[in-house]
């Protein structure tokens, strides 16, 4: 264990070329985006783009939530960074794709790095990094819904990898284990929460793990770690904290508390139809029809299953590794299996469900429980079944050691083939048996005609400007009438180069719902769900309508295209007729609220 070795640079390229199958999906339509049209890409570009002038950690923010603009954190600052370096060359889109790529090849790289002072094998690593980073839970959530952020997981590989040493050697590993925590912190939050919880069940196995380093050194080594992880995580919590305290926040603490689970956690049941949470039997699920899909702001995809093929080597290696009497309770396979299910646990919320109709009717989960109340962070994920990713990094690094173990067992002559079985193992079942859609959803994209023409810089000879300076309100706002927010307005606004009201949270913008005029638009517009807007005074809404100019809009662009409903966009232009004769573009119409 904790082994240095030679680079194979065959491995790497077998990586990169993995790494890279998912551009596949793109061959019909090459200058589309590797992640469906309802995701959350059109704000992933728009942050990446806003955030490349406005601050790469954060900054104010004067282009989205009009007129409430303020102070905003960037989600994604290495993703700002990494496409800010490729949109030159290769424009938008694809500067999206091959950072989801460089992501993918990225945590490849770093878990076979791990793997490698783990196991004997190389085979064995690569499988590892393979059976983890291909695992579904990242391929539909973080890919296909385009939570490029959460792709960000190589930190947590090279922490281990050095944390581990760290227990043998000291401090100065341990300072290595935490930059990369830090690391980590930087590139998603998030992902040190739900990482983090690891060191619960790794706990009693510190003293195999240590060999024979004396505890003084063992103490110095999480020294270490807590120096490394402060030099990086301490300054960017500090400006994270600075943007959310800050009184024209557009993500304050008010709105963060707001959106927290609290007792009796009702957006945490089982039937709740956005599904936070994972299902015991999600994690044995096969075949496509499994795939989850849930509208919740966005279009997600969820699918937890890491594969049968990978369950099964895992407890082959422990099997094996128990073949010892006592040796067994105090093997690598056991420690990591023994994570891989208590992260499972977390996964599932508070009400322990086993499927859909089978769960607790009270919050019997100790685990996710014990972490909502005592460990850091933990409250602050609103999706347990995030959890499903490092359960799923454990248990890869379980089956690693199962095809290790099981080459180890067998004569040269087959030892070469089991490695290439697994490997292959794992990418059929991925694409034939998994829930993943293979081939991944794509967007074919682009701003609203209307958004170009609206753009200062398109206004023309002087006196043939369309509207006024101001901001702009796209509608439909919803999605076809759905609980998903039209998210392409975002792609608009980088079009448009003009504020527009929707916010990053994505809930209904506050000034369309304060305003009475533009809230009984959004009411017009969708009158029925889960998600819907009412004036708060329907005698307000001829004053509220012409209050619009003076707040700073411009213009209302309509598109009826959009529209599931032609009754519906009946309704939504009736309340617009009084703002005069809009002017035609394609499907759009503009409705002119300031005059150039």
């Amino acid at each position: 264990m904790h082994r240095l070795r030679a680079v194979h640079w065959g491995d790497i390229a077998l990586l990169a070329l993995v790494a890279a199958l998912p551009l596949l999906s793109l061959a019909p339509t090459p200058w589309a985006l590797l992640a469906d049209a309802n995701s959350e890409v059109p704000v992933k570009l728009w942050v990446f783009e806003t955030f490349a002038h406005a601050g790469v950690f954060g900054g104010v923010v004067d282009s989205a939530g009009w007129p409430n603009v303020g102070s905003l954190n960037n989600a994604d600052p290495m993703g700002t960074l990494v496409t800010a370096l490729l949109r030159p060359a290769m424009g938008r889109y694809w500067a999206y794709n091959d950072l989801v790529v460089l992501q993918l090849f990225a945590s490849l790289v770093a878990m076979r790095a791990l793997l490698r002072t783990l196991v004997e094998s190389r085979a064995a690593a690569l499988y590892g990094a393979l059976a983890f980073v291909f695992t579904p839970i990242v391929l539909t959530y973080c890919v296909t819904g385009a939570v490029t952020d959460m792709l960000n997981l190589w930190p947590y590989a090279l922490a281990v990898r050095s944390g581990l040493r760290a227990l043998r050697t000291g401090f100065k590993d341990g300072v290595y284990a935490g930059l990369w925590v830090g690391l980590g912190f930087v590139t998603c939050p998030y992902n040190v929460v739900v990482f983090s919880i690891l060191a619960l069940p790794l706990l009693p196995f510190v003293p195999m793990l240590r060999g024979a380093t004396p505890w003084p050194r063992v103490g110095a080594a999480l020294l270490g770690v807590a120096v490394g992880t402060a030099a990086l995580a301490g300054p960017y919590a500090a400006q994270m904290r600075s943007i959310t305290a800050a009184s024209d926040s557009q993500m304050s603490d008010a709105m963060i508390a707001d959106t927290r689970h609290a007792a009796p956690y009702p957006f945490l049941r089982p039937e709740h139809p956005d599904r936070y949470t994972a299902f015991l039997s999600d994690y044995v699920a096969v075949g496509k029809s499994k795939l989850i899909e849930r509208e919740a702001g966005s279009r997600y995809y969820r699918a937890f299953s890491p594969g049968l093929g990978l369950m099964a080597l895992a407890l082959l290696g422990l099997g094996l590794a128990g073949r010892g009497g006592m040796r067994g309770l105090w093997s690598p396979s056991l420690l990591w299996c023994s994570a891989a299910g208590f992260c499972a646990l977390a996964s599932l919320g508070p009400f322990t469900p086993i499927t859909a109709t089978l769960a607790s009717n009270t919050p019997t989960n100790g685990v996710w429980l014990f972490l909502q109340r005592f460990w850091p962070g933990s409250a602050l994920i609103l999706e347990p079944f995030r959890y499903a990713i490092p359960a799923t990094f454990a248990l890869a690094i379980a089956g690693a050691y199962g095809v290790d173990a099981l080459e180890q067992r067998v004569g040269s002559r087959a030892r070469r083939w089991i490695g290439a079985a697994a490997i292959g193992v794992c990418l059929v079942e991925g694409i034939a048996l998994s829930p993943v859609p293979i081939p991944f959803p794509i967007a074919a994209l682009q701003p609203s005609p209307a958004s170009r023409l609206l753009a200062p810089a398109s206004a023309g000879p002087p006196g043939s400007a369309i509207i006024g300076p101001g901001a702009v309100i796209f509608l439909p706002w919803f999605n076809e009438e759905s609980d998903r927010f039209n998210r392409v307005h975002f792609l608009n606004q980088l079009a448009l180069h003009r504020p527009i009201a929707d916010e990053v949270i994505g809930f209904p913008a506050r000034y369309l719902r304060e305003n009475n005029y533009t809230a009984a638009l959004l009411a017009a517009e969708k009158p029925n769900g889960r998600l819907r807007t009412e004036p708060r005074d329907r005698s307000q809404i001829d004053a509220d309508r012409d209050k619009l100019a003076k707040d700073g809009f411009a213009a209302i662009v309509l598109n009826r295209a959009h529209f599931r409903d032609a009754h519906r966009y009946d309704a939504v232009r009736a309340l617009l007729v009084p703002l005069g004769a809009p002017k035609v573009i394609g499907t759009e119409e503009i409705f002119v609220l300031s005059t150039p």
